[in-house]
């Protein structure tokens, strides 16, 4: 195993400053407080001659010899301005990013600036995060920052500068590693320091002048050209539907011509497919006429609304259908929800069309599609402009960016191939246009590689780094994401995984098969294990004494403040489903789950669990471990096929009432609560089982639901979906779920998905709720499948997940 710790973790610092009259009462002149320190830092003459300078259509800044700088086109931000970037890099990677955005629109910066600080101020302080009214150049500003008493910001923080020449504004973002954040705000503020806005006519703007070398004087003007723009080439895109449209060339020019057959989308055709090729011809007609759309698997090239949002995203506006030009597009059905699309390769009154699916070329008023299961002849024509400017007006989408989740959470799901991409990650990534999770839930072995001495029996936990092998499990990128959510504020809970418990029969032959070994004789004791044995080769995969799971717990903890992580962003989870996972059904095992002796054995090692983590490792912070639904613990049958609500005790108790060591709130214990919900479509409402419901939480022993609710402790739900559905029946809840499958009515399920978590967030009070899951690349596991939100199939969001995502808070 590789045991080279990783450094992939930032810190940030955010500053926000604002010269705007309209912002000026930020300080207000009449306020008897201190005057606000200087945030920038002046450099020196000597300094000022090694540093390079970045000049771009209105911006002149200088960084250092040693750091990169160029100007780029972000794909998410404002309107009106442009975006630069500032690297550090060593042999080990990023040390350090400055991502600065500009904006020139005033409203628009103002607007921006106000998300932001409202955002600080509203969950900065609970996160450990405070605002200081500062001054860059003598302009007030806002610096946004982890609350250290040494003036240098511990967590995630977003550098703003908003600056009145002109009415521009900007935005200043520095990320960097644990080890260098006093470097990387000195630059950051010697770089501000340096700032100088010019004067620009903006509508002759042109792209902004790679980084320049060898200190171009500030103070020299810069005179920006006339408009570079890029022409939409109309008779190439004709072209392409001219060779294209009939199927004598039978693909497209990208090999493939999509097909669906109701589960399965690809580029081959099999008995029973039909073709969904609409949006896809289209897509590459409109890329042979010179535009930089994506093609598969991007969203674009897939459906008739994506399409139509990135086309407006480029500056295509719609006209009436007499003005359509030859190149153009036709949006069938409803604006907002279409159903088909064609090209524009005749002009008039009653344009021609081409299409695919159906291919035609057949004048407009013919063509059309059924929305709702009524024909339409509904048509909207975007149509392109003469020119597009390479660079301004700069068209940013996603700005303010979208509000972090208040109660929304997700589950990320199960990797055993590679990492987790980017796309996977877009719509929860606040950096990427996305909204960050109220809370994340991530096993531990998908992610840290926990190594152990082999050749020091017992072979314990000697630490923790992150999966960093590019041949073989490299989960780099996901840590990276990992570590911007926690410094954003984002709650992350690490799940122990494995976490078998730790049975004397462990060590028997067969185990841990109930038919081979039943016996079930749990060791709670910290340091002991089936006689003796150690962990070396693969033995921690069947017991795991309680001081080895914490030491796991301490060793990721450890590897994560090292890269930066918040001391205070994470939870554990000491094992998952244990009354699940560790004890079987009557006769299967000894005790089996219906029994209290399986439960009181449960409470005891979780006990001594949380009593030796807070007697050794105090920086842990534990949740109780997540029970299964339906298996006892709360005392309701939910999988019952004829009485979801049927009463499931043992004795006339519930298995939450049989752990009061770990369940009861109490000095020295656990630091909150989680535990997992399933539920049936048409039950979201917060009520007790008889009456509707189908909430965990209302069944809750009376002390659980006093400290939750009343005494407002952390409590999760670490996963939560509507129940599976097969036709075998070996769907949840015994498929009793009136959705079958959640892409067949994606606006009900985003419906009653919003409705359960809103319940059980405004009235059981649980902080975050998280959706089981993102993704799932286990092969054979169609439970996983029928639960994940990306598409292994098409490679995006399926249309439930996306609608609910963006639509819940």
């Amino acid at each position: 195993m590789n045991k080279k710790p990783t450094a992939l973790s930032c810190t940030t610092i955010v500053i926000v400053l604002a010269v705007s009259t309209s912002i000026l009462k930020l300080h207000s002149t009449g306020s008897t407080a201190a005057k606000p320190i200087e945030f920038s830092l002046p450099i020196t003459e000597t300094e000022m001659e090694d540093w390079n300078a970045l000049v771009g259509v209105g911006t002149v800044l200088h960084y250092p010899p040693d750091w990169q700088g160029r100007p780029y086109q972000a794909q998410d931000g404002v309107r009106d301005g442009a975006t630069y970037e500032f690297v550090w890099v060593d042999e080990r990677g990023v040390v350090a990013r400055i991502d600065v955005l500009e904006i020139v629109n005033p409203d628009t910066g103002a607007e921006a600036m106000a998300s932001e600080v409202s955002h600080w101020q509203q969950h900065g302080p609970r996160r450990g995060h405070r605002l200081e009214q500062v001054t860059v150049q003598d302009h007030p500003a806002w610096w946004i920052n982890g609350g250290s008493t040494d003036g240098v910001a511990s967590a995630n923080v977003t550098d703003i500068v908003w600056i009145d020449e002109g009415e521009r504004m900007y935005r200043f973002r520095l990320r960097c590693r644990a080890e260098a954040r006093r470097e990387g705000e000195r630059v950051l503020r010697q770089m501000l320091s340096t700032l100088e806005p010019k004067a620009v006519d903006w509508s002759r703007a042109a792209e902004p002048q790679q980084g320049l070398t060898g200190g171009a004087a500030a103070s020299e003007a810069y005179t920006p050209a006339a408009l570079a723009g890029v022409p939409y080439d109309r008779s190439a895109a004709y072209g392409y539907a001219e060779t294209y449209w009939d199927g004598s060339n039978p693909t497209n020019d990208d090999g493939c011509y999509l097909w669906y057959n109701g589960s399965t989308l690809d580029c081959t055709y099999h008995d029973g497919d039909w073709g969904v090729d609409g949006a896809h011809f289209v897509n590459r007609a409109v890329h042979a006429g010179g535009r930089p759309i994506p093609g598969l698997w991007d969203g674009a090239a897939l459906r008739v609304a994506d399409l139509r949002g990135w086309l407006q995203s480029d500056g295509w506006t719609s006209v009436a259908a007499s003005q359509a030009a030859v190149g153009d597009v036709a949006i069938m059905g409803p604006f907002d929800t279409p159903c088909w699309v064609g090209l524009v390769v005749g002009t008039g009154s009653d344009p021609t069309l081409a299409t695919h699916s159906d291919e035609y070329w057949l004048a407009a008023s013919q063509l059309y599609c059924y929305s709702g299961g009524q024909p339409t002849y509904e048509k909207t024509y975007l149509q392109a402009d003469v020119e597009f400017a390479v660079h301004l007006p700069l068209v940013l989408r996603n700005w303010p960016p979208p509000t972090p989740k208040v109660y929304t959470g997700i589950h990320l799901g199960n990797h055993v191939g590679g990492d987790w991409t980017d796309d996977e990650l877009a719509l929860v990534d606040g950096d990427a246009g996305g909204a960050w999770p109220r809370v994340i839930v991530v096993q531990s072995k998908q992610v840290w590689n926990v190594w152990r001495d082999e050749n020091a029996p017992p072979c314990e936990v000697a630490g923790a780094d992150v999966w960093n092998d590019p041949t073989g499990v490299d989960r780099r990128n996901v840590y990276d994401y990992l570590t911007r959510a926690a410094q954003n504020g984002v709650t992350i809970i690490i799940r122990v995984a494995p976490s078998p418990g730790n049975f004397e029969e462990a060590i028997l032959p067969g185990w841990p098969d109930p038919d081979q070994v039943p016996g079930r004789t749990l060791i709670t004791q910290p340091g002991v294990t089936p006689r003796g044995t150690d962990y070396c080769g693969a033995n921690w995969e069947k017991f795991r004494a309680v001081d080895d799971i914490v030491k796991e717990m301490d060793a990721i903890h450890t590897r994560n403040q090292i890269n930066g992580w918040p001391a205070d962003c994470c939870y554990f989870e000491p094992a998952n489903e244990p009354n699940l996972e560790w004890y079987k059904e009557t006769g299967k095992t000894i005790p089996s789950r219906d029994q209290a002796l399986a439960w009181q054995a449960m409470d005891d090692y979780f006990a001594v669990l949380i009593a030796y983590a807070r007697a050794n490792y105090t920086a842990l912070r534990i949740l109780t471990p997540s029970m299964s639904q339906g298996q006892y613990a709360e005392g309701i049958d939910w999988m019952h096929k004829d009485d979801p609500c049927m009463p499931q005790k043992i004795g006339n108790q519930t298995g939450y009432a049989l752990m009061p060591q770990t369940y009861e709130w109490r000095a020295g214990g656990y630091h909150g609560y989680s535990w997992h919900n399933y539920y049936i479509h048409g039950w979201e409402s917060y009520s007790t089982c008889e009456y509707g419901g189908f909430h965990v939480s209302r069944h809750f022993p009376d002390f659980m639901s006093r400290e939750i609710v009343l005494n407002d402790r952390p409590a999760f739900v670490t996963e939560t979906d509507l129940c599976s559905w097969f036709s075998d029946s070996t769907g949840q809840c015994r498929n009793t779920n009136p959705i079958h499958d959640k892409e067949d009515d994606p606006a009900a399920t985003s419906e009653s998905l919003r409705y359960f978590f809103a319940s059980e967030s405004n009235m059981g009070s649980a902080d975050g709720i998280a959706l089981w899951l993102l993704r799932n690349d286990e092969a054979g596991r169609t439970e996983y499948d029928w639960h994940e939100g990306y598409s292994d199939a098409t490679h995006t969001y399926y249309d439930w997940f996306n609608q609910w995502w963006r639509e819940t808070p």
